[in-house]
C-alpha cells in the first residue's frame, strides 16, 4: 500500500476568494518557426518578436482561474488587470478576501 506523502509547501484556504494568487509569467514571442523547427539557421530574426505576458489569479481554494495574455507588466496594466479579476470573480460570487503576490 502507498503511504500519502504530506503537504506541507501548498497554501490551502478555507473558502473560495479567502486567498487569490496573482502571478505574471514571461512568453517570448516570434513570428516564423526558428531553426530548432526549421534545421535552416539562415536568415533574420522574427521581425516583431519580443514578449508578451500571461497575467493570471487563481484562487486557492477552489482553484477557479482568470488569465489574460498583455503586451507588459506595468503597474497601470496589472491595476487595470486586478480590476478585471475583481470583476470576474464576483460574477462568479466568489467574494474576494486576501491576495498574494509576487509582483513587484
Amino acid at each position: 500500500m502507498l503511504a500519502s506523502k504530506s503537504i506541507q509547501n501548498q497554501r490551502c484556504s478555507r473558502s473560495p476568494g479567502s486567498l487569490l494568487h496573482l502571478d505574471i509569467k514571461t512568453l517570448g514571442r516570434f513570428r516564423k518557426p526558428g531553426h530548432r523547427v526549421t534545421g535552416v539557421r539562415k536568415g533574420k530574426p522574427s521581425a516583431g518578436a519580443g514578449w508578451e505576458y500571461i497575467h493570471i489569479c487563481i484562487d486557492a481554494h477552489s482553484r477557479l482561474s482568470y488569465a489574460e495574455i498583455l503586451p507588459d507588466e506595468r503597474k497601470e496594466r496589472v491595476t487595470a488587470f486586478f480590476k478585471s479579476v475583481k470583476a470576474y470573480y464576483e460574477s462568479m460570487g466568489v467574494q474576494i478576501e486576501q491576495v498574494m503576490t509576487e509582483i513587484t
